[in-house]
């Protein structure tokens, strides 16, 4: 029975083994070794998740590929962590697949002899495997000697009635900080740099905002993690829940996007619009509980 700690040294050691320091291994079992090893990789050192934003383009690949190679257990679990966007979660997904993959290697350790002409790589679905968030180009130094320069956003708060609305957005405009009055907006907003402010609206404000090192007011805040059980059933959710209500919600309230799984079965699923209706009753009871008790 392996543990992380225990799966980690296994794959560590099959990696410097049959893994090429270039393109891809010469053995089947390199190859998938190689694959989850990208999958890990990315997500300890650069928070990239299956099927979420960068994530697409880094993972998605890697994740198909075992998928299809190994099947049963480990493609359970790449689905099962498809799409997670909170880290907690994921990480947990990501140790259920390091442990599966192992143990698929333990089951077959021929693949370890087996010759290999594929590529992860190939897997790559050039329609869905793009990074839906605005991906920065700054070299990290010039974006910092920027940020130095400009004016602070606690420097505008004089210049608006405390009770106007603003939104604060990344300096991309693809990650929403904080909506609502100004007398409400967190101290730890004071410090950051503004990019650009419009105010098309009389007193509706949006602030585009550079992060300062260090910032922790990011969209990960806006998402939420629960369970219920509804008839007997255990349901997992994670839903983007907005403080207000806006045209990309539910019936225009305040979840834009909301997933719920029985067990790894993908049960409901809305990105700002429906990609999976509720299916079954104990589905839909779920999402009728959560529309009244979160959405309002």
């Amino acid at each position: 029975m392996y543990t992380k700690e225990t799966a980690d040294k296994k794959l560590e050691d099959l990696f410097d083994a049959l893994v090429p320091a270039e393109d891809n291994a010469d053995t089947v079992a390199g190859e998938i070794v190689r694959a989850i090893n990208r999958i890990l990789y990315r997500n300890w050192n650069d928070g990239d998740h299956l099927g979420v934003g960068y994530g697409k383009e880094t993972c998605n690949p890697a994740g198909r590929f075992l998928k299809s190679k190994c099947g049963g257990k480990v493609a359970e679990c790449v689905t099962a962590a498809w799409g997670i966007y909170i880290d907690s979660s994921y990480d947990a997904a990501m140790e259920k697949l390091e442990i599966a993959v192992c143990e698929y290697l333990d089951a077959h350790p021929e693949l370890q002899e087996t010759p290999n002409t594929d590529d992860m790589w190939d897997w790559y679905d050039r329609h869905e495997d793009v990074d839906d968030s605005y991906a920065d180009d700054y070299d990290d130094w010039d974006y910092w000697r920027e940020v130095r320069t400009m004016i602070r956003i606690k420097q505008f708060y004089q210049l608006h009635n405390l009770n106007a609305v603003v939104t604060l957005k990344n300096h991309t405009g693809t990650t929403v900080f904080f909506e609502g009055m100004v007398r409400d907006i967190p101290d730890q907003f004071d410090g950051c740099a503004v990019e650009e402010f419009q105010a098309p609206c009389g007193e509706n404000v949006t602030f585009r905002i550079m992060q300062e090192p260090g910032f922790t007011g990011t969209d990960k805040g806006l998402w939420h993690e629960g369970s219920l059980r509804v008839c007997g059933v255990n349901l997992q959710y994670w839903m983007k829940q907005y403080p207000e209500g806006s045209e990309f919600g539910i019936n225009g309230g305040r979840i834009s996007k909301l997933m719920i799984k029985r067990g790894d079965e993908i049960v409901c699923n809305y990105d700002r619009g429906w990609d999976v209706v509720p299916i079954g009753q104990v589905a839909q009871s779920a999402f009728e509980i959560l529309m009244n008790t979160e959405n309002q």
